[in-house]
């Protein structure tokens, strides 16, 4: 257990373990550093690659939309984050919001923290994951607007055996068992290549304008 998105990132790329499950900002983090880590395979939820990210306001506010975020208060979730921090920026930033057109803003590390931090008044608004903001609706939040995020993918540390990478990628590709699974909160998992979390890239390279 490494207790931050930064020493679990620099404990793959020093080859201080021999894979990891991490986010997919992570993961395109740990690749610029080190280039020879490997995708292993990516989780499914759903039978679905993909799952929403959501930016939330109280119940009551008037913020309809990105764009009347202009000159509010908002939460982020952890600096590292896939959905708390890259993508929620590249969608501010595409609806005309910089860090300057906000209030003020803040890491607060986790989805749950920003839903009970908006849906107490803290801030204006936030974003976390969908699976969030269906649990905390019914403290008082709402959602002003949705995009896309990828799941979950499985790397390994560089120089590994092709014959260990073979046979944990067959192992996992074809693992069935529901009580394993649930322990992922998935339905298991599928092959996958970088291009996919190209978008991540973008998002993350134009996250450095916010």
């Amino acid at each position: 257990m490494y207790p931050s998105y930064e020493k679990a990132i620099d404990g793959l790329i020093n080859s201080e373990y021999d894979f990891a499950r991490f986010g997919p900002a992570s993961y395109i983090l740990s690749k610029n550093k080190n280039e020879n880590i490997k995708l292993l395979v990516m989780e499914i939820s759903k039978n679905k690659k993909t799952f929403n990210g959501v930016f939330i306001t109280k119940s009551d506010s008037d913020i309809t939309n990105l764009k009347d975020l202009k000159n509010k208060s908002f939460a982020f979730g952890n600096d590292k984050s896939t959905i708390g921090r890259y993508l929620a920026q590249e969608q501010l930033l595409k609806n005309g919001i910089t860090s300057k057109e906000l209030s003020s803003f803040k890491y607060l590390g986790r989805h749950d923290k920003v839903a009970l931090a908006v849906a107490n008044g803290n801030f204006d608004a936030g974003v976390v994951k969908e699976k969030t903001f269906k649990k905390y609706k019914s403290r008082g939040i709402k959602s002003i607007h949705k995009f896309k995020n990828i799941t979950k993918p499985w790397i390994v540390r560089q120089n590994m055996p092709i014959e260990i990478y073979n046979a944990l990628k067959e192992s996992m590709l074809n693992l069935k068992d529901k009580k394993v699974l649930k322990i992922f909160k998935g339905d298991g998992f599928v092959e996958t290549s970088d291009k996919e979390y190209n978008f991540v890239r973008d998002g993350i390279n134009l996250s450095k304008s916010f």
